[in-house]
């Protein structure tokens, strides 16, 4: 959690380097990336804004505003 009802949720991770909710600095390491089977990395990075998926890249860009995440970054259940 971010506060304001933010959330992020890594996965595909490997290793895991940090717990849930516990606080990270700029830059930290939070885990190794996991493998595909053709050896390939793979890490996934979702937002969400209360209840609601948001795109991610509005975070990583320092952006305050938050849109609904288009179709093709809603997570597959």
């Amino acid at each position: 959690e971010h506060g304001e009802q933010v959330a992020t949720i890594i996965g595909g991770l490997r290793e895991v380097k940090v717990g849930a909710g516990a606080d990270v600095e700029l830059g930290a390491e939070l885990g190794r990336a996991g493998r595909t089977l053709d050896g390939a990395a793979v890490v996934t990075f979702h937002a969400a804004h209360g209840r609601a998926l948001v795109d991610p890249r509005g975070l990583l860009a320092g952006k305050a505003a938050l849109r609904k995440a288009p179709r093709s970054h809603k997570s597959r259940g």
